[in-house]
């Protein structure tokens, strides 16, 4: 929980929305990173998922 905390406050005053969603993915470090495409796609589940009423 604290790491997470941190984390955030790193990352104060950084682009907010997909770039920071993705660029998060790509920081980690993680093998099997999705390509843009997909992060997008990902991205935008999300969004919809939280306000269903806001279509992208």
């Amino acid at each position: 929980m604290l790491h997470r905390l941190i984390e955030r406050v790193r990352g104060a005053g950084e682009v907010s929305g997909f770039e920071a969603y993705l660029s998060d993915l790509q920081r980690r470090g993680y093998t099997g990173v999705p390509t843009m495409h997909e992060a997008y796609l990902d991205y935008r589940a999300l969004i919809q998922r939280e306000n269903p009423y806001w279509m992208i």
